[in-house]
């Protein structure tokens, strides 16, 4: 059954009585051309699928199952893409190399390929070695990392996930911890110019921060004490400086004798002691380079180039030590309560 809409009457079936043989043989003609339009259109964004991102390199910085986790992560969800995907989807094919012999795998690289680079050493290598490389796309980074390297300003074509979390979701883990609280943050090198971003969110969250800056290593100590006597909550930001394995013991011990709750940048610090974290996990990270490959694929079918992306994680993990809290009369939320109040903000930054 064919409906059409006609001078403004409601839709109806064409009435080969009420319509001339000349007229109804005209729009029966000029639906067949409507078909084969649709057809050719179809044909053609289906091409389009099957051009683009044809083949995808991976370049490690290290033999790690972290590394393997995400290649794992992305082959999951692009193929979870494609099935339900309402034209031909090509899945591209996905190599993975090693430092030492990626840039001999790139020569002959079809144009819609892409490199993707996992870790900061990666990331300096192919920027690097790389005159006149595809499509980059750089994960498991820092923004400190990728900002030394001047990821964001390279003249070819690159996309950089950071490792970090944005300034806002960790700040609002911390208010569900302690609303209204003094918050501690120890600012390093890498993280002394986060301290007007942290000031805004913080303003909006009703937290007053409290900073004490950490230029080396021997003054985390007496500044680290006297950070805590002014502080309800403690917020670890990932700076080599501050929080290294070396000193992760002795702050997280020092909070712990204070009754001051940490928040902390990743699960091994809430094994350790902290009382939540979000961070991105593998996983995480594999689902967000999915839907960036998904980007990509539907600007070039649409016959644009791709963007520059520059972003941070835009899926999560939340992770927390009930025990600890308990101890610290910090009550959390359940872990899937939290993650429901952080998903439903606006969390890209």
């Amino acid at each position: 059954m064919l409906l059409i809409q006609m001078r403004g009457k409601p839709t109806d079936v064409i009435n080969h009585r009420r319509y001339p043989v000349c007229f109804r043989w005209i729009s029966v003609r000029a639906t067949h051309r409507l078909v084969v339009l649709l057809l050719l259109l179809s044909l053609s964004s289906a091409s389009a699928m099957a051009r683009s991102i044809v083949d995808v390199l991976v370049v490690s910085s290290a033999e790690s199952s972290v590394y393997q986790s995400v290649v794992s992560s992305l082959r999951s969800h692009l193929a979870e893409s494609c099935n339900i995907s309402d034209i031909n989807c090509t899945l591209p094919k996905i190599r993975e190399a090693t430092l030492n012999n990626w840039a001999e795998q790139i020569d002959g690289m079809d144009p819609n390929s892409v490199i993707l680079t996992l870790g900061r050493s990666a990331a300096k290598q192919v920027k690097i070695r790389s005159e006149n490389p595809p499509h980059v796309v750089n994960a498991l980074i820092p923004k400190a990392a990728a900002d030394q390297l001047s990821l964001d300003s390279t003249a070819h074509r690159n996309t950089t996930i950071y490792l970090d979390q944005p300034i806002r979701r960790q700040l609002r883990l911390t208010a569900i911890a302690k609303p209204n609280a003094r918050v501690g943050v120890l600012l390093g090198p890498t993280t002394q110019e986060l301290r007007p971003r942290i000031e805004q969110e913080a303003a909006k969250l009703g937290l007053l921060v409290n900073y004490r800056n950490i230029m080396k290593e021997e003054m985390i100590g007496p500044s680290l004490k006297n950070l805590l006597n002014n502080s309800d909550i403690l917020l670890a930001l990932p700076d080599q400086v501050i929080y290294s394995r070396k000193n992760l013991f002795n702050i997280l011990l020092s909070s712990y004798h204070s009754k001051v709750p940490v928040i902390g940048f990743s699960s091994a610090y809430v094994k350790a002691g902290a009382i939540a974290a979000v961070y991105s996990s593998p996983e995480d990270i594999g689902r967000h380079l999915a839907d960036i490959f998904g980007t990509m694929l539907r600007e070039e079918i649409n016959g644009s180039h791709p963007a520059h992306h520059h972003e941070y994680p835009k899926y999560f993990s939340v992770d927390i030590n009930k025990s600890v809290s308990k101890s610290l009369h910090s009550h959390l939320p359940s872990r899937k309560e939290i993650m429901s109040i952080l998903s439903n903000k606006g969390e890209r930054e």
